[in-house]
């Protein structure tokens, strides 16, 4: 699981202006002094005596059992530590070198580093048209635009989001990512190029295209072309070839206490897995820091250095924007790079910076927020931006109907049942008597055009030009796409309790019908009775539908169950096959309509219920289609 920089709203709490201006003097000399092994031990020192107490105070605070950290500069290690226990029970101590951590989604530096390899030697192109590739005709070619290799890797393919179904519990249960991409990748549902919304399935595609080019597996691949030559002998995307021993146990804060938990598995592999060391990190940067050569041997060429650290793309020239493999921060200057995971128990942290030559690797072993920790360590290498850049500027005000309105996270599902969660991620933005816009609690200034900064905040919101109706906007590292006012969530809400309500008033058992229609005759298969009783039959399985979903729904929010991640429930699965019935049945009570209006024994006031009832009843199926409801959508 992603974790990105939006949740902080501050910058972190500054260390003492000793440490800063020392190593402030340090840093700029790296390069100048790499052969001085004195002047580089004393890099070494200044590094530890200010971040060791930072490291352990954190773990004090947080009971956090153990963490690893590594610091680099361009070829240097400046420190290279761990802090604390693999465990809570304290079984061994946690040893850079030799720990193994679960750093999720930090894979995607190896990925894209894999990827410009092949580049570079010209198996791939960063710009051709994968549409139709053989062995990728789950990328077919359509009216949204060509898909490029650089796209995937930006996440601007505007490829679906899916999240049901995309784990697996055992490594017996993963799938090969072939098949895996095969079965459940999600489709296209915007232009290519239009934003950046990440994709988990978006770099698994990259890591498939990998796989058939090479003619290996993804994780040989990896290993043979990239982790062996730098030396990464305890990095694996798998556990199949690492010590189960060195392994450290996840923790997640549960009922006042860190709990251990079970690993689960990824199905996309390329975006989500890795296991690595402290130390092999290390390396790493040290590489893509430095001249992309370790210890005498180039792994990559300048020309992928530079599209894995420069800016590739970016929502608007103010807001952070994003390399072949990170994200740009917004809390040093020159901006950071950085990748994040919270995942399976571990908390990782990778950030470089570029301009300073400067990398950290962070990682816990827990779930837990570790940026102000990360920001903390690394306030000596930079200087932070402050608001004096920033400050608000008046600007032409925006009119209030251009930003205004019910707004969504762009990564919820378009094309799957998904879909239905958008009415709990979708917010309003709202303009302020002087001029501002408030998100959320939040308010934003504008400072330029189509831009506007949260007070006391370095947060940006922007809105993003397209070439095409669709509206977005940038809050930091979010993208919120504009809604219709009939698809944003008040009418939205209502359509479904008045749906609701209407069933329910029609399905409801009755305690006899009227005399008139009791008669069943042979000679009149279509009786006055058929259409009403199929129709209060279709509403009945409607409302016990709609009641269903929404105890779901509301059940699997409160406790945050992650079963969906796993698999579909059986129970699931009854209640998305209740509309499909009712459907049916509707379809026989429109069928039964014409002799109902013509049978003499049924009243004015009985043939116009039903008929409202059975247009109900049809109306509701192009809605539930629009919520990907009518048949089993994951």
């Amino acid at each position: 699981m992603d974790i990105s920089q939006s949740t902080r709203q501050n910058l972190p709490v500054r260390v003492p202006k000793a440490f800063v201006l020392i190593l402030g003097l340090i840093v700029p000399g790296i390069a100048r002094s790499q052969a001085d092994l004195g002047y580089v031990e004393q890099q070494q020192r200044m590094t530890r005596l200010h971040a060791v107490g930072l490291v352990e105070g954190w773990l004090e605070a947080t009971g956090v059992p153990g963490a690893a950290i590594a610091v680099v500069a361009e070829d240097e290690i400046l420190m290279l530590e761990g802090f604390g226990h693999t465990d809570t029970r304290g079984s061994a101590p946690m040893d850079p070198d030799t720990t193994i951590l679960r750093v999720g989604s930090l894979v995607r530096a190896m990925t894209a580093s894999a990827a410009l390899q092949m580049v570079e030697q010209g198996a791939l192109d960063l710009d051709a048209d994968l549409s139709g590739h053989s062995g990728l005709e789950i990328l077919p070619r359509d009216a949204l635009g060509p898909v490029t290799l650089a796209q995937l890797l930006l996440h601007t393919a505007g490829i679906d989001q899916r999240r049901v179904a995309t784990r697996a519990r055992t490594r017996a249960e993963l799938m090969p990512l072939g098949a895996y991409l095969e079965k459940r990748m999600p489709p296209r549902v915007r232009p290519s190029g239009l934003v950046s919304v990440p994709s988990s399935h978006g770099y698994s595609l990259v890591g498939r295209l990998m796989e058939l080019v090479s003619s290996e597996s993804f994780e040989s691949h990896l290993e043979t072309t990239l982790l062996a030559p730098m030396g990464m002998s305890n990095t694996a995307v798998s556990t199949d070839t690492l010590p189960g021993e060195q392994i450290a146990t996840g923790h997640r804060w549960s009922r006042g206490r860190w709990t251990v938990i079970s690993p689960d598995y990824a199905q996309t592999v390329p975006a989500s897995t890795l296991l690595t060391t402290a130390a092999d990190m290390a390396r790493w940067m040290r590489v893509v820091l430095g001249d992309g050569s370790l210890e005498g041997r180039q792994i990559l060429a300048a020309a992928s250095i530079d599209r894995l650290l420069k800016r590739q793309i970016a929502h608007h020239e103010s807001l952070p924007g994003r390399t072949l493999a990170f994200e740009e921060g917004r809390y040093l200057s020159p901006r950071e790079l950085y990748l994040a995971s919270k995942d399976n128990g571990f908390s990782a942290v990778m950030v470089l910076l570029p301009a300073s030559h400067v990398g950290l690797f962070a990682a816990a072993n827990s779930e837990i927020d570790i940026w102000d920790l990360v920001y903390q360590i690394l306030d000596p290498f930079d200087t932070p931006s402050g608001l004096e850049d920033d400050t608000p500027k008046t600007v032409e005000a925006w009119p209030v109907d251009e930003p205004t309105g019910f707004w969504q996270d762009a990564a919820v599902s378009h094309a799957t049942a998904e879909k239905i969660l958008s009415l709990v991620r979708q917010d309003r933005i709202r303009s302020a008597a002087d001029g501002a816009l408030v998100w959320r609690t939040r308010t934003f200034d504008p400072v330029a055009p189509q831009c506007f900064q949260e007070r006391q905040a370095l947060t940006r919101l922007c809105l993003v030009d397209g070439p095409g109706p669709e509206r977005f906007a940038a809050i930091g590292d979010l993208v919120l796409e504009k809604l219709d006012w009939y698809a944003a969530r008040p009418f939205q809400v209502t359509l479904w309790v008045a749906f609701a309500a209407l069933f329910l008033a029609a399905g409801w058992p009755r305690a006899s019908p009227p005399i008139g229609h009791l008669a069943l005759r042979p000679d009149n298969f279509f009786s006055p009775r058929w259409p009403g009783s199929l129709a209060r039959l279709a509403a009945a399985l409607h409302f016990v539908f709609i009641a269903s979903l929404a105890v779901f729904l509301a059940t699997t929010l409160r406790t945050g169950s992650t079963a969906l991640l796993y698999e579909v429930p059986a129970f699931l699965l009854l209640v998305l096959s209740l509309p499909l019935v009712a459907a049916g049945l509707t379809l026989v009570a429109v069928v039964g309509l014409a002799p109902l209006w013509r049978s003499p024994r049924s009243t004015r006031s009985h043939r116009l219920g039903v008929t409202l009832l059975i247009f109900a009843l049809v109306a509701f199926l192009p809605f539930l289609w629009s919520w990907n409801l009518l048949g089993f959508h994951l």
